[in-house]
């Protein structure tokens, strides 16, 4: 089968990078028929390989099989000039954030089904955290999760309807119809509030990030122990770190570096309002 013998001739170096070239555009999530077919190599070799760098965690496995870059992967090219250069943006709001609200700030991207912290500031007195850089965090649980996957493409957000919708508190939305419904709100107010949703006696909120060409970048919200601040505070707070790192993102004191690796991962299906 010609097909198959098209990266017969390739060294192993190279048909490794084949493999993670693969994950592009909206492909963030691959399964070994996908893998085969992106890359013209047969389905017995990428096997082999995708299991190598499973192993190296360059990409991570997930529940249902399929294969996406893994937090080892990205941990190596966060060492890149350009790669830290969107967190580098995000420091001086989520330090105004975190002034602000005296709890977590943090800045997230999407990554697989999961919310990745790019970046996390937290307040010296804060005793209860749920995430650390690095860490991912539930897409329908969190504040910073609902943002990205309101804005994701549909296809990840039917992915992750169909369930399950796992309950770690009794406010967890499990409710395909009405997480349907709260992803909808989140698009038309940009901008997502979760109370105790994840961990009892922690409210959250986050908004997104947008490029210059109105895409998403990420998300940026904070956590605090419910009640130490106004939710209304907490959101003024939020929109203000979300709308200050967007506009600077669009100046041209920003460099468009980084925007070609987070692109990819989060290109939306919908909108702003």
């Amino acid at each position: 089968m010609a097909g198959n013998n098209a990266k017969a001739g390739l060294s192993v170096v190279s048909k490794t990078v084949a493999i993670l070239g693969a994950f592009s555009g909206e492909r963030t999530e691959l399964g070994l028929t996908e893998l085969s077919h992106a890359t013209g190599m047969p389905t017995s070799t990428v096997h082999r390989l995708v299991q190598e760098l499973v192993q190296c965690g360059a990409l991570e496995r997930t529940a249902t099989g399929r294969y996406v870059v893994g937090l080892k992967l990205w941990g190596i090219a966060s060492r890149t000039p350009y790669s830290y250069a969107l967190s580098d943006a995000a420091m001086p709001y989520l330090q105004q954030l975190l002034e602000t609200t005296r709890g977590h700030a943090h800045l997230a991207a999407l990554h697989g089904q999961s919310a990745l912290v790019l970046e996390k500031l937290s307040w010296a007195e804060s005793e209860q955290t749920i995430s650390r850089i690095g860490s991912n965090l539930p897409l329908h649980a969190t504040a910073t999760g609902q943002v990205l996957l309101a804005y994701a493409p549909r296809a990840l957000q039917e992915e992750v309807l169909a369930g399950p919708l796992p309950a770690f508190t009794s406010r967890t939305i499990t409710d395909p119809l009405m997480f349907r419904r709260l992803l909808a709100m989140i698009r038309h107010q940009a901008v997502s509030r979760s109370l105790g949703e994840l961990v009892p006696g922690l409210d959250a909120c986050a908004a997104p990030v947008f490029w210059p060409d109105r895409q998403i970048a990420g998300s940026i919200g904070s956590v605090v122990v419910s009640g130490s601040c106004p939710p209304a505070d907490l959101e003024a707070a939020v929109r203000k770190a979300a709308k200050g790192l967007s506009g600077f993102l669009e100046s041209p004191d920003y460099g468009l570096g980084s925007r070609a690796l987070f692109r990819p991962v989060l290109r939306p299906s919908h909108p702003p309002e």
